[in-house]
């Protein structure tokens, strides 16, 4: 028995990362290590294998591999801080409170972004509609019917009848566990569009529930799990894991309703005036902006990269040449098609900046 649980929690492990694959000539020196969001998870590890197999050209003359373990935002910046990785993923940036400390000389480079996607489980309802308002109720505990007035009333008839035969069929919402760069963003957009939230990477402060109402779930693709497998739940993940599943029309602030989508999230995040991007590479986003066929529950994904030093390192010189790569070649290439928006204008431009710096 103790042999199989080992087993299990190797498959697990090999899972959740991903290493480019070796190439003979690499040196150990110039490997990196990398980790945290979940979110970005998908398109990270995709633009890793590329990279590992671009070894000895000039995107990668040292023949050196990338490795990236899909956890949670704040192991990411938590094993960038403490020196365990080289590119901490995280979906939102150090709170410089409470020991949640931006490391000197750090700084972020955004990597990709993409929408939050809404997906639920009812087997004789499609085009569901939503509002952050809708939803931050639910999410709370406020509505627990899949009938109630407040879903009814922004439906057409076909959904609204198939809803109302439902016969107040509980709603069952799955949520992120502590420390979700993806809880972050939703809740600072449900704080943003409805003042019914608190931006927070624990969903209990995010709600202000000790216990929130539903199940909890360690990752994106748990959360689709839990979604498949539970009638009548609802949960937030990222586009790439929702394949498969049904996601909400949800409405933006310009009052139009659209199902989760990478290009509408682009056109939303190119909205953002350029004040938003600041000094160290972090975004700003307004999720209360009305873009014309826009998607605003939006978030972006950062690399902490290290900018200290007077010379760049074998590991730094990895670092930027990887994720030049990723914003350059693999990320406009492959985004679009694995569920992520590609970063774009003022954003990369402020993201490539600080790659220039990367020690």
């Amino acid at each position: 028995m103790r042999k199989s649980l080992g087993l299990v929690a190797a498959l697990a492990l090999a899972a959740s990362a991903f290493v480019g694959a070796p190439a003979a000539s690499a040196a150990v020196e110039d490997n990196v290590v990398g980790g945290g969001s979940s979110f970005a998870g998908g398109i990270i590890r995709t633009c890793a294998t590329n990279f590992a197999a671009a070894a000895g050209t000039a995107t990668n003359p040292t023949s050196a591999t990338v490795t990236y373990t899909a956890n949670a935002s704040q192991t990411g910046k938590d094993n960038f801080a403490n020196g365990q990785y080289q590119i901490g993923g995280t979906d939102f940036i150090y709170a410089n409170a409470n020991g949640d400390n931006l490391p000197t000389g750090a700084k972020y480079v955004a990597v990709t972004s993409g929408p939050i996607a809404f997906a639920y489980n009812l087997s004789t309802v499609t085009n569901l509609k939503m509002t952050p308002q809708i939803l931050a109720k639910i999410f709370k505990g406020d509505i627990t019917k899949w009938n109630h007035a407040d879903i009814l009333a922004i439906q057409v008839n076909t959904v609204k009848t198939a809803l109302g035969r439902l016969a107040n069929k509980n709603i069952t919402p799955v949520y992120r566990t502590a420390g979700s760069g993806t809880s972050f963003n939703l809740s600072g957009y449900l704080a943003a569009t409805t003042s019914n939230f608190t931006q927070s990477s624990d969903w209990s402060v995010a709600t202000g529930d000790a216990t929130p109402t539903g199940t909890s779930a360690s990752s994106s693709s748990n959360v689709k799990t839990a979604v498949t497998n539970n009638a009548g739940s609802i949960g937030y993940l990222d586009l790439k894991d929702a394949t498969g599943l049904k996601t909400v029309l949800l409405r933006n602030e310009n009052n139009q309703y659209y199902a989760a989508d990478a290009k509408r999230s682009a056109t939303f995040l190119n909205a953002q005036l350029a004040s938003a991007v600041k000094t160290n590479g972090n975004v700003d986003i307004d999720w209360t902006k009305a873009v014309n066929g826009g998607y605003n529950a939006t978030l972006i994904t950062y690399a902490v990269v290290n900018t200290a030093g007077r010379t760049v390192s074998k590991k730094g010189a990895t670092v930027k040449r990887f994720l030049q790569y990723v914003l350059n070649v693999c990320g406009p290439s492959v985004s679009y098609g694995l569920g992520y928006t590609p970063i774009q204008g003022t954003i990369r431009t402020k993201a490539y900046a600080i790659l220039n710096a990367v020690k």
